[in-house]
């Protein structure tokens, strides 16, 4: 049996984390924890991906991460994290991950998220 990944969302400025549920009272999602349940902003809702970064940060949908490439020995541009589908997408987003052990988290740190540091994409 697995376990279901946690989600997060913003609470007041803040990030929320735990099970996603929806008030259907006050029309709002909520995180759900065992130290209460908060209504978030639907948008700012991502669900982890299970893995983390080389710096132990655990990736979530709508983050924002850059990977290492070895051959040119420099950060990669940043690209969101996107968990809709699991395949690359081509452009400036990571759809979604290979193994839920991949390697390849190894080469990548979390340098932000799409609705705190939306700057970070932006092309130069």
């Amino acid at each position: 049996m697995s376990m279901q990944k946690p989600y997060r969302g913003i609470h007041n400025g803040g990030w929320k984390k735990g099970f996603l549920s929806y008030n259907f009272k006050t029309n709002e999602y909520e995180i759900v924890n065992f130290q209460g349940a908060w209504p978030v902003i639907e948008d700012s809702v991502g669900q982890s991906t299970g893995l983390n970064d080389r710096e132990n940060v655990e990736i979530y949908g709508s983050d924002i991460i850059q990977f290492w490439w070895i051959q040119e020995n420099e950060w990669g541009p940043p690209v969101a994290v996107e968990m809709k589908s699991y395949c690359p997408s081509g452009d400036d987003r990571i759809t979604g991950w290979w193994a839920d052990d991949s390697p390849v988290t190894e080469n990548c740190r979390v340098i932000g998220n799409i609705h705190q540091n939306p700057e970070l994409l932006e092309k130069t």
